[in-house]
C-alpha cells in the first residue's frame, strides 16, 4: 500500500486568545490581517509502514504557483509515531503552524509531497480585509451532539 492522507484540515489561530488556549478552528476560507497570516495545517498520513526512509516536504504557493511558504525535506525518521503498527494501519499525524506568511486576497495551495512525489494538493481561499468587514453574520462551527446508546446484538 502506498502512503496516502487520510484527512486534511485548515485551521485559523486566534492569536489574540491566551497561549494556553490553543483553541483552532477549521475552516475553508482563511483571513489576512495587514497582509500577514497565522494558520495550522493538520493532517495525517497512513500507510507509512516502519520505513522511516521517507523524506516529507509541505509547500504553500500563491495563486500563480509560486512557493511562498514551507516546511523544506524533513525526514520521517524525527517524528513520533507507532512502527510497530502492520500496514495499511500505520500512520502519523501531523500539525504544521505557518506564521507571518504575506499574502492577498486569492486562491492558494498547500501540497504535501513524500519522497519528492506529490501526494495530496488543498487549495484554500484567501480573504482580504474588506470581506472580512463586510460578513454580516460571525458564526462558529456547527457542533452536532450524539447520544450513543448500548448495541446489544441479538444471538
Amino acid at each position: 500500500m502506498l502512503t496516502s492522507i487520510s484527512s486534511f484540515v485548515y485551521c485559523f489561530q486566534d492569536d489574540s486568545k491566551q497561549p494556553s488556549s490553543n483553541e483552532n478552528i477549521a475552516v475553508t476560507s482563511l483571513e489576512t490581517l495587514k497582509g500577514q497570516i497565522i494558520f495550522e495545517i493538520q493532517f495525517s498520513l497512513i500507510g507509512i509502514g516502519s520505513n522511516i526512509d521517507h523524506s516529507l516536504e509541505v509547500v504553500f504557493e500563491n495563486g500563480k504557483g509560486e512557493k511562498i511558504g514551507g516546511t523544506g525535506q524533513m525526514k520521517m525518521a524525527d517524528f513520533q509515531f507507532d512502527r510497530n503498527i502492520p500496514n495499511p494501519y500505520s500512520s502519523v499525524s501531523i500539525c504544521i503552524r505557518f506564521k507571518g506568511i504575506t499574502t492577498e486576497k486569492g486562491i492558494y495551495m498547500t501540497k504535501i509531497v513524500m519522497d519528492r512525489q506529490l501526494i495530496g494538493a488543498y487549495p484554500v481561499y484567501m480573504k482580504d480585509e474588506q470581506e472580512k468587514e463586510n460578513e454580516i453574520i460571525n458564526h462558529g462551527p456547527n457542533i452536532i451532539e450524539v447520544e450513543c446508546v448500548g448495541y446489544t446484538k441479538k444471538r
